[in-house]
């Protein structure tokens, strides 16, 4: 990269580009002639880093392995050649997923390549979330970071966001920007926006989402989207050169001329000591009901109440005698009235209620309560010594505290590894970026409910890529849902991580010479 180029992008700003390509499988020439075209123009209008799809040349919808293995591309070969003139030609740093041939051995990997803007491979990754009937998954341990000017960029492709380990680790590695090559069909629900920009959210990184249009057998991406989110979780607007086939973004720079972003603040609050349960593999096992001595698992009623700006014991008062035994019953934070909290949980006693809630007026002066019927007094949970409680409770071993405990991904997966059917977390109010999170930790393997004053939200398990099941209310509502905790014994993990890179010091990539670009 010039001198002069580096130096007035580090003055304010620097542009990225989202190659948002339709693709045709099966025509590797004519798709690299669109991904040239888009290119080009993105270097024209100043674009420093430029991202094309994943499988970007190839197309994606393979039947087996011999087909896929009759598309892919050998490193070194004319499709390498030109990405890396490309790179050198427009003085940017380009990315573009590739079907990928080993060169010695039958192996064909779904991969993502960096080229520096001197035209050399910087960065290769090996899809982990591979497709299992035609491309091999890549090693835990490869290095997905690269350096540039203005801070580390990592790489994941497309599904390997969906386990929230894999973009941690990325982040761990010394990325503050992550770039996501995919073939992500079109969704009812913006999942994968949801997805993306909890991602972001969580590891306090920004996250470009390079998606491709067009159709495939039984595949429409027609109207899916490329999408790039800040460090904050907001969605970017691109600027006004775009067009139907290219998104530009101005990423703002900080004061020393790199990517701003959260990630050590996200990072330092780890509590690694307690994270050694992620080493637990359980794949092999039908139902951890037995190996973790959970109780017996079985169908619990739960009631989530919401009660507006109502004291929400007031509000719950009328209905509590219609519960069914050992139903869980789950409050707001709120600033009760001792006598009638006291008057309440008697009640709830003898109803063999379980009720689990959050009693404060202020962010410094409020306890977590809960009951179990067949445990007798409540118990108070102060925050200044551990704001989390894990047990049973009826069929369902529960994780109990503030939303707060499943902000890190890791504790989330400490949580299910550890044998937690419901995670229980009472909130004064629930925001957006909230429900997106009780939405998306059950992708961990665990379930989540949650209640404030303004909302409540309860997902299960998702059992395949999206949400799991679930549901949602609005104020002066109570949600109700019924929860069976054998749909939580049998428990998927992504096992797939560089777990010495997880448990390790997070990297400063923006420390690294860039004597050679």
């Amino acid at each position: 990269m010039s001198s002069k180029a580096k130096k007035n992008s580090a003055n304010g700003s620097i542009k990225i580009a989202l190659l948002h390509m339709e693709i045709e499988k099966g025509h590797p020439e004519k798709n690299m002639k669109t991904l040239l075209a888009l290119a080009r123009r993105a270097g024209s209008l100043g674009a420093k880093i430029v991202c094309a799809p994943e499988l970007c040349l190839s197309g994606y919808s393979f039947d087996n392995y011999k087909e896929a293995y009759k598309n892919a591309q050998a490193e070194g070969n004319w499709a390498f050649k030109s990405l890396s003139s490309l790179a050198k030609e427009i003085d940017a740093f380009v990315t573009a997923g590739i079907l990928e041939r080993h060169g010695t051995y039958a192996i064909v990997y779904n991969s993502a390549f960096a080229f520096g803007p001197n035209g050399k491979l910087v960065c290769r990754y090996r899809k982990i979330n591979s497709e299992p009937h035609w491309a091999a998954p890549g090693a835990p341990s490869q290095q997905n970071v690269f350096q540039t000017p203005w801070g580390g960029v990592g790489l994941l492709i497309c599904s390997d966001s969906y386990h929230a380990l894999l973009a941690r680790t990325t982040t761990v590695k010394g990325a503050c920007l992550i770039v996501l090559p995919s073939n992500w069909p079109n969704s009812k629900d913006d999942f994968p926006n949801i997805l993306w920009r909890q991602r972001a959210r969580e590891n306090g990184v920004w996250l470009a989402a390079v998606n491709r249009c067009g159709r495939e057998p039984e595949i429409d991406f027609s109207n899916s989207k490329s999408s790039l989110i800040d460090f904050h979780g907001n969605l970017a607007t691109a600027l006004k050169e775009s067009d139907q086939n290219l998104s530009l973004f101005e990423i703002p720079l900080n004061s020393q001329g790199f990517i701003p972003n959260q990630r050590e603040k996200k990072l330092e609050s780890r509590v690694l000591k307690h994270f050694h349960p992620l080493y637990a593999n359980f794949n092999s096992v039908k139902d951890v009901t037995s190996l973790l001595d959970l109780p017996k698992p079985g169908p619990v009623e739960v009631k989530a109440v919401v009660s507006g700006q109502d004291d929400p014991l007031a509000f719950l008062w009328p209905k509590v005698k219609k519960f069914k035994s050992n139903t869980i019953v789950l409050l707001p934070r709120f600033h009760y009235n001792k006598k009638e909290l006291s008057k309440f949980l008697a009640k709830a006693l003898l109803l063999n209620i379980h009720v689990f809630g959050c009693d404060g007026d202020s962010d410094s002066h409020y306890n977590y309560f809960l009951q179990i019927s067949n445990q007798g007094k409540p118990k108070n949970i102060k925050p200044n010594f551990k704001p989390w409680f894990i047990g049973d409770c009826g069929p369902v071993r529960v994780i109990f505290g503030p939303l707060e405990i499943l902000d890190h991904p890791e504790a989330a997966v400490v949580a299910a590894k550890s044998g937690v059917d419901l995670a229980l977390c009472p909130a004064s109010e629930l925001s957006d970026d909230d429900l997106d999170l009780v939405a998306l930790r059950p992708i961990e393997q665990l379930a989540v409910c949650s209640c404030g004053l303004n909302a409540g939200a309860f997902y299960g398990i998702p059992r395949s890529e999206g949400l799991g099941p679930g549901a949602k209310v609005k104020a002066g509502e109570i949600l109700s849902f019924s929860f069976n905790s054998i749909q939580t014994r049998e428990k998927r993990f992504q096992e797939r991580i560089d777990y010495e890179a997880l448990f390790s010091k997070p990297v400063d990539k923006s420390a690294w010479s860039y004597d050679n670009f």
